[in-house]
C-alpha cells in the first residue's frame, strides 16, 4: 500500500511540474505561468497560481527562454548577460599596500634564512655524529656527548630547513601576487632577485644570500 501511495505521489508531482510554463527573464527570474499569446514584440501570460486572474504582458527583449509544460524550450535571448562588466584600473582599486609587500618579502627572506641555516646546522650535526666514532689502536672510541650534540643539531637543522621550504615559496607567491595586482606599483617591486650561493672548499663551507 505504501509503495502505491509513493508512486501516485511521484506521478502527481511530475504532472504538476510539467503542467506550467516557466518564463526565465534575462536577470534569471523564473515566473510560473501559462503563456496565452506570443506576438512580434511581446508575450501575454497568466500567473499559474491565479489562472482566472489578469493577463500580463512582457516584452520579448526582457525574456531569455520559455520552458513550456510539454518540456519544449523556446530561446529568445541568451546573450544579454554575457557582456563583461567594465573593469576599473587594477592599480587604483588594489587592496594591497606597501606594508603587505614588505610583510610578504620578510616571510620569504625568513624562509630563505631558515632554509640556508637549517642546511648548515644539519651538515654540522651530521659531521659531529659521524666523527663521534673513532677507530684507534685496534679499539673503537665513542664520544657520547658529541654524538648527542650532533643529533640535536641535525634535528634542529632539519626542522629549520623544512620551515624554510614552506615559508620561502609562500612569501614569494604573495609578492608575485601583489606585483601582478600593481603593474605600475611600488618601487619595492624592482630588482627583487634572490640568489643562494653555496661554496665548498676543503674543510670550509660558505653560504651567501643576496636579496
Amino acid at each position: 500500500m505504501k509503495k502505491i501511495v509513493c508512486v501516485l505521489l511521484t506521478i502527481l508531482t511530475t504532472t504538476f511540474a510539467f503542467a506550467q510554463d516557466v518564463i526565465v527573464t534575462k536577470e534569471g527570474r523564473k515566473i510560473n505561468s501559462k503563456v496565452t499569446e506570443i506576438n512580434e514584440n511581446d508575450i501575454k501570460y497568466k500567473n499559474f497560481e491565479n489562472l482566472n486572474g489578469p493577463t500580463y504582458t512582457m516584452k520579448k527583449s526582457e525574456i531569455a527562454t520559455i520552458i513550456y509544460e510539454n518540456g519544449q524550450v523556446e530561446v529568445f535571448n541568451l546573450s544579454m548577460n554575457t557582456t563583461p562588466a567594465p573593469q576599473s584600473n587594477v592599480y587604483n582599486t588594489t587592496p594591497y599596500t606597501q606594508a603587505d609587500f614588505k610583510n610578504a618579502k620578510t616571510l620569504r627572506n625568513i624562509g630563505i634564512g631558515c632554509f640556508a641555516g637549517g642546511l648548515g646546522l644539519s651538515l654540522v650535526g651530521y659531521i659531529l655524529a659521524v666523527t663521534s666514532w673513532e677507530y684507534y689502536g685496534g679499539y673503537i672510541y665513542f664520544d657520547g656527548g658529541q654524538a648527542v650534540t650532533g643529533s640535536i643539531l641535525n634535528i634542529v637543522g632539519s626542522a629549520a630547513t623544512i620551515s624554510g621550504i614552506v615559508m620561502w615559496p609562500v612569501g614569494q607567491s604573495r609578492m608575485n601576487k601583489i606585483k601582478r595586482a600593481n603593474p605600475q606599483g611600488f618601487s619595492l617591486f624592482e630588482n627583487e632577485k634572490v640568489q643562494l650561493n653555496l661554496a665548498l672548499g676543503g674543510n670550509n663551507m660558505k653560504l651567501k644570500l643576496n636579496f
